[in-house]
């Protein structure tokens, strides 16, 4: 099992569309996320505890604007174990 993480860019990430969220998965977040920093930037706003198919199923909903805290939203995610912030500093911190 790895990790599902939501990422805020401070801009739309395609010119053409304004999209500013990314949903991936990882099962070493700290290197993923060390490959998204390139460009644009952008925040871990949340992290997950689970496996591709949990990735799967929350990007067929395209909603995550709805789970962003800097967008002003914070829904919660039932039965998903979501990542407490100290930890997730913790293994961005490795890198």
């Amino acid at each position: 099992m790895g990790y599902v993480y939501l990422l805020h860019f401070e801009q739309p990430i395609n010119p053409t569309r304004p999209a500013r969220h990314y949903l991936g998965y990882a099962d070493d977040l700290g290197r993923r996320i060390q490959q998204h920093e390139r460009g644009i930037r952008f925040k871990v706003v949340r992290v997950w505890r689970g496996d591709r198919e949990l990735e799967r199923r929350l990007k067929g909903w395209k909603q995550m604007p709805r789970y962003c805290p800097v967008c002003g939203r914070n829904h919660q995610l039932r039965g998903v174990e979501e990542v407490p912030a100290g930890e997730i500093e913790e293994m961005l911190l490795a890198f």
